[in-house]
């Protein structure tokens, strides 16, 4: 009886759990873009970024209206801008570009010397990105 009574107590409480359930036919579509590696919003929620192996496109974030591509600027690893919004940084298997996110300019690419990046962040004070390598881990000294 008692467990009957658990049982019972269990299926009203899961019954009477708030679930949102969302339809996957229902979900907006970013363009054309099929999948993607990695995405990230820029600080202040305006554009999406995001990235496969050998391009990188930026999207309005209300709209989501493509703005810009990158082509060979791949983002399959990461991808993350700083905290100003000012530059939005893509992490390839083979290379780490910065792009000034204004004018669009690809400013600086920094490529694997010898195997793939696995991921890369940022540190708190925007100067200092840390590039994983396999075993290996790169200080890359920014501004």
């Amino acid at each position: 009886m008692k467990f009957a009574k658990m049982f019972l107590l269990l299926l009203l409480l899961i019954a009477t759990c708030n679930t949102n359930v969302v339809n996957a036919t229902t979900m907006p579509t970013i363009g054309e873009a099929q999948f993607s590696n990695s995405a990230t919003f820029s600080p202040d929620d305006a554009f999406l970024a995001t990235g496969v192996s050998n391009e990188t496109t930026i999207w309005h974030a209300k709209s989501l209206e493509k703005i810009q591509t990158f082509q060979n600027v791949g983002a399959d690893q990461a991808l993350f801008f700083d905290k100003q919004g000012y530059y939005l940084y893509a992490l390839s298997d083979n290379q780490l570009s910065a792009i000034h996110f204004e004018s669009g300019e690809v400013t600086y690419q920094f490529a694997s010397p010898s195997r793939s990046f696995t991921d890369a962040v940022l540190n708190d004070d925007d100067d200092v990105i840390y590039v994983v390598e396999g075993v290996t881990l790169y200080y890359i000294y920014i501004r």
